[in-house]
């Protein structure tokens, strides 16, 4: 007996193994070159230097990747990170088979539902990037196993395992706590409730003591590493970085609207040639078999059915009220549920296929190979998911977050402060300037860091290196009720700095138009020299003046109001443009000056000048919202003119364009057109507000 249980288990073992295998390789050929957009270049700064995260910290997380990194001489820090990813996420795909396999008790239904999870398109985007959601599943699905297998025998080996993987579970992630109901629930109703209650004096110090890792960041803040988010190195910071305090006005705060908006997001209710979160991960073919499942295991095993609908109702909740850009990654909890129905829907197909076969009289010796064909058939649901979603994850040649964070540091003047805020924008260039050591010359400082009076270190440490910090009196003091921002530090360090070296504004335009923000910014120039988004504040109008315009390519086109008669007014003239390709700090750039003769100033200081770049035929790449992805889209001027200053009679406007990865080595067209707010203005040119300024000279210059 004990030679054929261990023959079955190590059967489940060597397919929970090649499963885990099969999710690793597509993982691993998908994997990011280098970081990628939003939270993975700040863990990844984070972990180099063992320094401290967002909230709520991931103590477990970070120092298992700062030692990963340390002991894998392998690839760029980045791309060890984004390793680790996949690692976790291919160990978690073992562990979800055994799991799954536990409940269902059905061996194909439980591999269809596994390889579903694994290519579903929210955590395989999580397993090739430098992100501690993986992990996270890893770490719930081994509570879950722990737990199944404890209920299972009654050992007491298995309810301390259980206990102390919880707690793991508990110092990587907080969102682990939506677990316990479901789990104390189960634990309940056990028949061996009797030793868990009896051994809870035992079990509860076990599951706590792990919990100990969260003094990792006390730690790491004294250090004072250059990832010190928050500071959390007093027990009030400490306290708000764990239970993440500065996303509770995000949580269970949102109007009807938004949370609305929230059920179509994951529902796909209204979403034209949208599906939802929901319906996006396991597609039309797997989707069904969930609500089967769980009524199938709710007729056979109420207790796990109770199980898994508790943490599904649980964590769609959770993500339902918490108002986040990125929020679909909170899903994945009860998408994990939901790939357990779909097994049990499987097994619920399988047993109504055996009922069919013998109403319908087929012989038993037919029945398996029937069941054999039918099964390998529905492999091609997995394999239908794991086309779907590959281009959408394969991030395997993508770049461009990394070449834009050293096109940003390259363009900065020396010695320059860059004041920054927003994941996508601020993120990547943490990873260049901490881990690649790119600009040891410029300060990078965070805007809450500076308007938060509990964290003013942050930013009076860089006194040190020759920043001007001066702490307003009361700072933090006297705020209105329910404020916990204090802008007066921010403006004292922009006023005391503007002049003494350069200051730079990084962030979205619309980001920078708050009402804080324009209040510090209201008294300087801001001047917009690149397609990178950083300002330059300056106290002093640019230099735009030009006696006698001599652009290298010659092509006067009028911009203005259409005038009865058809003509068009010459309001603005565009005179030409010098263009040469230059390199700086690794990546290419395009020095674009372009010459203007402002013959309406009224019309000519609110225009804004847009020029993208793009194929023969005007063709050009998109962002995900349709817009431009290459392009110089700017105000007249660095937008000098906007309000009563008066602009140069004759002007020129010098910027540097970087180019993003997925433009190198073509040949572009520059297509240049001016805009009033929404309308294009008409040209002497055609009908088509759009100038064809020609080809690139340097269009084949890059390495």
């Amino acid at each position: 007996m004990s030679s054929a249980v261990d023959r079955l288990w190590s059967t489940k073992a060597a397919v929970a193994a090649l499963l885990g295998l099969a999710g690793f390789f597509v993982y691993f050929r998908t994997l990011a070159a280098s970081i990628s957009w939003g939270d993975s270049p700040e863990l990844t700064a984070a972990a180099f230097d063992a320094g401290v995260p967002h909230p709520t910290g991931y103590p477990l997380y970070m120092m298992l990747a700062h030692a990963f990194m340390r002991a894998l001489p392998v690839g760029s820090i980045a791309y060890r990170m984004n390793l680790l990813s996949a690692l976790s996420a291919g160990s978690a795909v073992a562990l979800i088979y055994l799991l799954v396999l536990r409940v269902s008790r059905a061996r194909w239904a439980s591999l269809l539902a596994t390889l579903a999870f694994a290519y579903s398109q929210t955590f395989w985007s999580q397993s090739v990037i430098a992100e501690h959601y993986p992990f996270a599943i890893l770490s719930i699905a081994a509570v879950l196993g722990c737990v199944l297998a404890w209920d299972r025998r009654g050992e007491r080996y298995w309810l301390f395992t259980s206990a102390v993987v919880y707690g793991l579970c508990l110092s990587h992630h907080m969102m682990s706590l939506l677990l316990a109901p479901g789990l104390l629930a189960f634990a309940l109703t056990s028949r061996h409730r009797r030793q868990f209650l009896q051994e809870l004096p035992r079990t509860l110090p076990l599951c706590l003591l792990p919990l100990c890792l969260y003094v990792y960041l006390p730690l790491a803040a004294l250090r004072d590493p250059s990832m010190n988010w928050g500071d959390p190195r007093t027990w009030d910071r400490f306290v708000a970085h764990v239970t993440g305090r500065q996303y509770h006005t995000a949580m269970f705060h949102m109007t009807r609207a938004q949370l609305w908006g929230h059920v179509q997001d994951y529902l796909g209710l209204g979403l034209k040639g949208r599906a939802g979160f929901l319906r996006t991960q396991f597609g039309p073919g797997f989707f069904w078999l969930a609500p089967l499942g769980a009524w199938s295991l709710a007729r056979r095993q109420r207790r796990l059915f109770g199980l898994t609908l508790l943490i599904y109702l649980l964590d769609l909740i959770y993500a339902l009220n918490y108002y986040i850009y990125n929020v679909e990654v909170y899903y994945l909890p009860s998408h994990l549920m939901v790939a357990i129905w779909i097994a049990c829907g499987l097994r619920q197909m399988e047993v109504w296929l055996g009922l069919l076969w013998r109403r319908i009289a087929v012989p038993a010796a037919h029945r398996r190979p029937l069941n054999q064909v039918l099964g390998s058939t529905l492999l091609v649901m997995p394999i239908s998911l794991l086309f779907a979603n590959w281009q959408f994850n394969d991030h395997h040649n993508d770049w461009n977050a990394l070449m834009y964070a050293r096109a940003a540091l390259a363009n900065l003047k020396p010695h320059a402060v860059l004041l920054a805020g927003g994941d996508d924008y601020y993120f990547p260039l943490m990873y260049t300037r901490f881990v690649e050591h790119r600009r040891p010359d410029v300060i990078l400082l965070g805007f809450y860091d500076m308007i938060r009076p509990e964290r003013r270190r942050l930013t009076t440490r860089y006194r040190s290196q020759g920043l001007v910090v001066r702490v307003p009196h009361a700072f933090g003091h006297g705020l209105p009720p329910g404020q916990r921002e204090d802008y007066r530090l921010l403006k004292a360090v922009v006023d005391d700095n503007v002049g003494r070296r350069p200051v730079y504004v990084l962030g979205p335009p619309e980001s920078l138009r708050t009402p804080w923000l324009a209040s510090v910014l209201a008294a300087y120039y801001r001047v917009v020299d690149s397609n990178v988004p950083a300002m330059e504040l300056s106290r002093h109008a640019p230099p735009l003046a030009v006696a006698a315009p001599r652009p290298q390519r010659v092509k006067r086109i009028r911009f203005g109001l259409r005038r009865p008669d058809g003509e068009v007014e010459n309001d603005l003239e565009f005179l030409g443009d010098d263009v040469a390709a230059v390199r700086k700090g690794g990546v290419p750039w395009l020095r674009v000056s372009y010459f203007w003769r402002v013959n309406n100033q009224a019309l000519a200081r609110p225009a804004r000048v847009w020029v993208i770049f793009t194929d023969a035929a005007g063709q050009y790449r998109r962002k995900a919202d349709r817009s431009p992805e290459f392009h110089n889209i700017h105000p007249l001027a660095y937008g000098a003119g906007l309000g009563t200053h008066e602009l140069p009679r004759a002007l020129r406007e010098t910027f540097n364009i970087y180019v993003p990865p997925g433009e190198w080595n073509k040949r572009l067209h520059m297509r240049l057109a001016v805009a009033l707010g929404q309308v294009f203005l008409p040209t002497s040119a055609s009908r088509d507000p759009w100038v064809d300024l020609g080809e690139l000279p340097v269009s084949r210059g890059v390495e």
